[in-house]
């Protein structure tokens, strides 16, 4: 079985994907800062209440705050595997809109991102061969060729396959990223007919493609989002999307849902698997 969690990072990203054979996988290290006072790390919380040592796989989709402020703990957590857009130079990520407080945290991003250079290539950790995570295919997208005056076009895209069940975390990309990605065979291919799609950019509208969407056909839309979130496309990603069971754990209901939202629903939790046949759970708080 494979287990996804979409943390509630309110306006940010975080995902941990744990492999049929246990390993541990990170996409995005998002946090959640509450009206309470309450700063949720989510890496924190896996090397505290999870007991995870060490990340075989970290996906970094690209560097804005929202997605990477959680680097410390990402850096204790040690990533065997680091995959983010290493095409990135520091004046791309450090420009002169970035505010000057914010600029040492950005060095120690790039100072970690540099620190990962080597091939691992036909190596046990090897996230292109299934076999090394438990028969869970990995597959990665990218564009490199847009503008470095927007950071979200250069998202990392994650396709994450396994027992026929597939799911896509599409990081923060707009047009001009899915426009030069739809000239890639394979990544039209790949995406085809999920099951589940991490919506792109907080569901805003400025990261919906409706071409994208249609290809990827979800049963379910997940958007990571707080209550500050501005303009929407929920309607819109509704609208496309086929529907599927949703049980909440708050009420032991089920209802049959087309897209959920971690500021209205909480952790969203994704699980897959075999038994007897393909089975497709999700769960929300």
């Amino acid at each position: 079985m494979t287990e996804i969690t979409i943390w509630d990072v309110q306006h940010g990203s975080a995902a941990y994907i744990k492999t049929p054979n246990g390993k541990h996988i990170v996409v995005d290290a998002g946090t959640g800062s509450y009206e309470s006072g309450y700063n949720f790390k989510p890496l924190h919380h896996l090397r505290q209440r999870y007991g995870v040592k060490q990340i075989n796989y970290a996906i970094l989709t690209h560097p804005h705050k929202d997605h990477i402020e959680d680097i410390d703990n990402l850096i204790l957590l040690e990533p065997m595997v680091l995959r983010r857009p290493k095409h990135l130079t520091r004046n791309d990520i450090i420009t002169s809109q970035t505010r000057k407080t914010d600029i040492p945290f950005y060095e120690k991003y790039i100072d970690f991102s540099n620190g990962y250079s080597g091939d691992v290539s036909g190596t046990t950790e090897d996230p292109s061969d299934p076999k090394n995570f438990g028969g869970l295919s990995i597959q990665t997208f990218g564009a490199t060729n847009c503008s470095t005056s927007n950071l979200n076009n250069h998202s990392i895209i994650s396709v994450f396959s396994y027992a026929t069940i597939k799911v896509i975390i599409a990081g923060d990309n707009e047009s001009a990223s899915y426009n030069e990605l739809f000239q890639q065979w394979d990544f039209n291919n790949i995406i085809k007919d999920a099951d589940v799609l991490v919506a792109s950019h907080h569901g805003r509208e400025s990261g919906f493609h409706s071409d994208f969407v249609k290809l990827v056909n979800p049963r379910l839309t997940v958007i990571s989002d707080s209550s500050k979130k501005d303009t929407s496309a929920v309607d819109d990603y509704t609208k496309i999307s086929r529907g599927w069971k949703v049980y909440s754990r708050k009420d032991n209901s089920s209802q049959d849902r087309k897209t959920v939202s971690t500021y209205h629903d909480g952790v969203i939790n994704i699980k897959f698997g075999f038994d007897n046949n393909p089975f497709l759970n999700i769960n929300i708080n």
